[in-house]
């Protein structure tokens, strides 16, 4: 609840007495996560589409899938082989950020 928390309180700071909370909730959550998942998907020069899907995925499946052929679909294009690309390092930060993305706003609508 700890990595929730200040989405909560953000929340209950901006209510208003005359609001539906439930509806308000659930418009605030999918703002937050579009808003958060824009920014990893600018950070990490990820494909849009295909990262969207691959949240989808995740929050649909109830757990974020690091094996197989999905997270490599999302990253952008790199030789494996050029030198410095270190395309190990930089798809483990992917799943690193997605997961705690994942871990942040999982059962929160």
């Amino acid at each position: 609840m700890r990595n929730k928390k200040d989405l909560i309180e953000e929340f209950v700071d901006r209510l208003s007495i005359d609001e539906d909370v439930a509806e308000e909730w659930r418009a605030y959550v999918a703002a937050k996560r579009e808003e958060e998942l824009q920014r990893i998907i600018t950070d990490e020069n990820l494909r849009p589409d295909e990262t969207r899907a691959f949240v989808d995925s995740a929050f649909r499946d109830g757990q974020v899938r690091t094996t197989g052929t999905a997270v490599t679909r999302i990253l952008p294009p790199v030789s494996r082989f050029a030198k410095g690309a270190n395309h190990g390092a930089k798809k483990q930060a992917v799943i690193d950020r997605l997961t705690a993305f994942f871990d942040r706003f999982f059962d929160l609508a």
